[in-house]
């Protein structure tokens, strides 16, 4: 038996006229299904130690699976469990938890990245001992393929609806299933990669399936991760904004997984001398050996303060292939790496972190929560890479991080406007010159509700349908209607951001105002026609904060007086006379910066020093009734924030409105 191929069905049943093949060695290889007509291995049957129990499950001859490895699409959606009701972000497994009965590897000592170990092979010695592996989990019989999803088309809105929020949000569960399920099949390539590129060369169809796999596996992140920048093209609600930058986080992630079982791949197909014609393409990857370091989670586009620790930790992680050992040798180290315009001509060596930069990685992962900043970068990007020694084997070689998102480091807190409108323009208009009013608008949302300091995922009060229409018609279209195709060019951007950005800085950095907008005190975002209509109604000494559309930071209060007596109706009573205007019951007063300038002259000393202000107006986003605006008692909602000693005799002075 120099050369056994195996044409008909064992179907249990003992070869006679070959004692070297007893009962017990059949019985160890059940071969379910007929006509494989391959040779063992392309090996001769020389004796029983060639076909012992490890070879054969090495082999993997069981239930077909050697002629057939299932495509991407034949495992079908509901086969996944449990989807959450509300969106968490999934942790990225890098390695495939094998079942219970996997034996445990001895480990070299150092770090290894669970189950991620070269499997042991079989040599010349026909007693080597051969592992009991288990078999992978099997998909679904190709005899039932499932169909392939196909999300549900999306409809552009300029502002979000119930119905449309609906709908954002059946879109993000279908995108989250779709990465569930890519996770799956990536955990499954991962698996059978191991298994299959081993020194014995499986059969060549295997590998053209394993190809075909990883083509499919890539379609499909490519293909979801096109939904979601499509889904940028409507105005968003902050919790699916929230979701969406997840999951294009988690996407990028599965990608860079995928690339580096491509590249094992055509590495194992150059090393055994294998030409399978489809299979000899250019693998588009960056990777030199079989692993890279990732940065998961980040807080980045953002501006951070010079010398104080980062607010929000860096999460960095390693990533490889499946037939990949990796120990590394030491911390990762963070390093600062500077745009070219932002180093100084006379310091050629930019400056780095000195302190809180390297970290021990556990588990393969290692996290910075205090990082500082040493040097200010006078409003220019810089980014953080990181960098890890590991050994592969008998290699010895040093990883890196790509590069983070952008950067800028103030010196103090007067940079913020700036600063922060770079990165907006960044996020919303990357390298462009326009961007559609939705991608703008869910930007521009983004860095709001990071600015105002509220939960990204379910702030308190951020920009609402009537707040984003406000600011279109004011600040970029004041006669038209937006519509799917409306632009916002960058001339127009650096215009609004003026006003916009000096409001968002008062309101960020002036004591007690966070608190008072989050809390709806400060309406903000209405005209001056519209705080009239507000108040039509209203009672004697009852007031409205909003943003001066002709003075940027600064807030025009519309209120009713107490006292109808023209010397007396100020905000102050007589003492403010001077300063207000307006036809009718409503008076409008335009707060200057020696209203609430000081430590303690704040806007909340102030409106509680006005003799004309008994009831403030407090602006409510209903989740069915949209915007409403209630009278609520000025000194039981303002006296938290009363100073002790409060100033009598502030009065300001109205030029514009």
């Amino acid at each position: 038996m120099n050369q056994m191929y195996i044409n008909q069905p064992l179907n249990n049943q003992a070869i006679p006229n070959h004692p070297h093949l007893n009962q017990q060695h059949i019985n160890q290889c059940l071969i379910n299904q007929p006509n494989i007509n391959q040779p063992l291995a392309n090996q001769p049957i020389i004796n029983q130690n060639h076909l012992n129990q490890g070879h054969i499950n090495q082999l993997h001859l069981n239930q077909g699976h050697i002629n057939q490895i299932h495509s991407f699409n034949q495992m079908s959606y509901s086969n996944i469990q449990g989807m959450p009701a509300t969106y968490s972000a999934i942790p990225l497994t890098t390695n495939l938890v094998p079942p219970p009965t996997t034996p445990k590897h001895s480990q070299t000592p150092g770090f290894v990245i669970p189950n991620v170990t070269y499997l042991p092979t079989p040599t010349n010695n026909p007693n080597y001992p051969q592992p009991n592996l288990p078999s992978p989990p099997m998909l679904p019989s190709p005899q039932n393929p499932t169909p392939q999803f196909t999300p549900s088309p999306l409809t552009p809105s300029l502002s979000p609806s119930l119905e449309q929020s609906s709908a954002m949000g059946a879109h993000l569960l279908e995108q989250l299933q779709i990465l569930q399920f890519i996770r799956k099949e990536s955990e499954q390539l991962r698996w059978d990669q191991r298994q299959y590129l081993t020194p014995m060369a499986p059969q060549p169809q295997i590998l053209n399936q394993l190809d075909q796999r990883q083509k499919r596996i890539r379609q499909e992140i490519e293909k979801s991760q096109s939904v979601l920048e499509q889904m940028l093209e409507t105005i968003l609600l902050p919790v699916e904004l929230h979701k969406l930058s997840v999951l294009k986080n988690d996407l990028l992630l599965e990608l860079k997984q995928l690339e580096l079982f491509e590249f094992e791949l055509q590495q194992y197909l150059q090393s055994n001398a294998i030409n399978l014609g489809s299979l000899q393409r250019i693998v588009s990857s960056q990777h030199r050996i079989g692993a890279s370091l990732v940065i998961t989670k980040h807080p980045f586009p953002k501006s951070v303060q010079q010398h104080k620790p980062l607010e929000s930790g860096i999460t960095v992680k390693i990533l490889t292939g499946a037939n990949q050992s990796v120990w590394p040798c030491s911390p990762v180290k963070a390093e600062i790496s500077y745009d070219q315009r932002t180093v100084s001509k006379k310091n050629s060596t930019p400056t780095q972190f000195k302190e809180n930069n390297e970290k021990e990685m556990v588990d393969g992962s290692a996290t910075f929560n205090d990082l500082v900043f040493p040097l200010g970068t006078r409003k220019k990007f810089i980014f953080v890479k990181f960098k890890v020694e590991v050994q592969m084997g008998p290699i010895k070689t040093t990883i890196e991080s790509p590069l983070s998102e952008p950067i800028i480091v103030k010196t103090n807190e007067n940079q913020w406007q700036e600063s922060e409108g770079l990165l907006l323009q960044y996020e919303a208009f990357g390298n462009g010159q326009e961007v559609s009013w939705c991608r703008f608008a869910n930007a521009l949302q983004r860095r709001y509700i990071m600015a105002t300091k509220q939960d990204r995922q379910n702030p308190v009060r951020p920009l609402s349908q009537q707040d984003l229409l406000y600011l279109y018609h004011a600040k970029f279209n004041p006669h038209g209607v937006p519509t799917q195709q409306t632009t916002i060019t960058l001339k127009q951007f650096e215009n609004f951001w003026q006003w916009f950005g000096a409001g968002l800085y008062r309101i960020r950095y002036q004591r007690h105002l966070c608190t008072l907008w989050v809390r709806g005190f400060i309406c903000g975002f209405i005209n001056r026609n519209e705080a009239e209509n507000i108040l039509e109604n209203a009672s004697p000494g009852t007031f409205i904060l909003r943003f001066s559309e002709q003075c940027p930071g600064q807030f025009a209060i519309a209120y009713i007086p107490i006292d109808d007596n023209p010397g007396s109706n100020g905000p102050l009573g007589a003492l403010g006379n001077v300063g207000t205007s307006g036809q009718g019951r409503v008076r409008h007063y335009l707060m200057q910066r020696d209203d609430i300038f000081g430590a303690k002259k704040t806007l909340a000393d102030f409106l509680g020093s006005a003799k004309n202000f008994s009831q403030i107006v407090q602006i409510v986003d209903h989740p069915t009734q949209g915007r409403i605006f209630q009278q609520c008692d000025k000194n039981s909602n303002l006296s938290e924030f009363y100073s002790k000693r409060g100033s009598d005799n502030t009065f300001g002075y109205e030029n514009r409105l």
